[in-house]
């Protein structure tokens, strides 16, 4: 399961410069352009219609997915990546 909360994307904007941006309806909708499946239907109201400040739960299928139409559709690196980078586990007791 992957958690990731599309109203809180830490998104490098320029180098170094990174802004929380809410992609929520744009990534929703992107989805729900391209559909070929009832899955990718509703992975896409899914991710439109999720909770603001929240994470959501994404199987590791609908992840695979939603990763797929983003980069078929050309959403740009630093979005991709910061998807990525909530995903990711954190190292705990590292500094």
């Amino acid at each position: 399961m992957k958690r990731i909360d599309f109203s809180q994307l830490e998104v490098e904007t320029s180098i170094g410069v990174f802004e929380k941006v809410d992609v929520r309806s744009t990534l929703g909708n992107l989805i729900f352009r391209s559909a070929t499946s009832l899955e990718l239907d509703t992975l896409a109201r899914k991710i439109f219609s999720a909770q603001e400040g929240r994470s959501t739960e994404f199987s590791d299928d609908e992840y695979a997915a939603m990763m797929q139409a983003f980069k078929a559709a050309g959403v740009l690196y630093p979005v991709i990546r910061a998807i990525e980078k909530q995903v990711e586990p954190t190292q705990r007791g590292i500094v």
